[in-house]
């Protein structure tokens, strides 16, 4: 009896397999579109600022705390920079601070992105075909893992997820026996390998 349900569980496994793959086949025309757009446009990449905690920090007279954070918030906006300076070649792309999203992804503002800190682009700068890359946690994941880079188009309305089979998804973490710290030097990394090879991919689908 205990073999028959292993049995119907493998089924059942392999049978939401299949559906799986077949949505992700009806999704081929769109995702390409998506990768081509990101080869040929822009990624828009969100820096956090942690400024709330911070402001707050201050406020409440922690400003040993405060100064920790924003140390803290610094290193890790150049190690994402430095990273993308030297591993990156996917597309062109701009960083821009977690403070000006609504200006940056709702107004189409553009004056605020840089590439190197405190160097914004000029205001008349357009952005082609943006999309938007955010350090945090995906949909359906624990509140608790580490925060990942996750892939966004943008339109008129805001950002919205790219859809399967586009990688979207890039782990951060580093594979350090127990560390809790960020890779982002791997992370690019491997972003850039996997979009090279899924742009590869579906440009040889007709």
């Amino acid at each position: 009896m205990k073999m028959r349900y292993v049995g119907i569980s493998v089924l059942v496994v392999l049978f939401m397999s299949r559906i799986t793959n077949a949505q992700e086949a009806t999704h081929f025309p769109t995702a390409k579109e998506q990768i081509n757009e990101l080869k040929g446009g822009t990624l828009l990449i969100k820096l956090n600022t942690q400024s709330q905690r911070i402001e707050h920090r201050i406020k409440t007279g922690q400003k040993e705390r405060a100064q920790e954070l924003i140390d803290q918030v610094e290193k890790e906006h150049a190690a994402i920079i430095a990273s993308f300076k030297n591993f990156y070649l996917f597309s062109d792309y701009y960083f821009f601070l977690s403070d000006e999203s609504d200006a940056v992804l709702l107004k189409k503002d553009y004056k605020s992105l840089f590439k190197v800190k405190n160097q914004n682009i000029k205001p008349q700068k357009l952005v082609d075909q943006p999309y938007v890359l955010i350090l945090g946690v995906p949909p359906g994941y624990s509140t608790v893992d580490k925060y990942k880079f996750i892939l966004y188009s943008s339109d008129a309305d805001g950002i919205k997820s790219v859809v399967k089979p586009m990688p979207k998804v890039f782990k951060t973490q580093s594979k350090k026996l127990f560390s809790n710290s960020y890779d982002f030097k791997r992370s690019v990394q491997k972003m850039q390998d996997r979009l090279f090879e899924f742009y590869q991919k579906m440009n040889l689908i007709e």
